[in-house]
């Protein structure tokens, strides 16, 4: 099961969504979490499914990948590749930017240089 949680108040949690998965978190930019899902055989295929919690309550499923026998990452280039039998995919990640952090930076560029 994947739950996802508000710690906004951290005295406070709020469950906001429950999915029913057996999938384990492999990592989670922004808005969208890679989750993988270890089957037993044949041995070390897995499925790799990406999902959009910009719905915080309908977190929704935006592409699978079935059958992947080899994953790897470049975290200097933030890339995840993937091979199955369709071939080699080459994921992208990209932090997504947190506005509040933005505005501050621009606050400390305009007023603190």
């Amino acid at each position: 099961m994947l739950t996802l949680l508000d710690v906004t108040d951290s005295a406070h949690p709020k469950v906001l969504s429950r999915t029913d998965s057996s999938n384990s978190l492999i990592t989670a930019v922004g808005d969208v979490a890679m989750m993988s899902s270890d089957t037993p055989a044949p041995a070390a295929v897995k499925k790799i499914t990406i999902v959009d919690f910009s719905d915080k309550t309908k977190p929704k499923v935006v592409r699978e990948f079935a059958g992947v026998t080899s994953m790897a990452s470049d975290e200097r280039r933030s890339l995840i590749f993937l091979t199955n039998a369709e071939g080699l995919w080459i994921l992208h990640r990209k932090e997504a930017t947190d506005p509040e952090v933005q505005e501050r930076y621009a606050h400390e560029v305009l007023y603190n240089h």
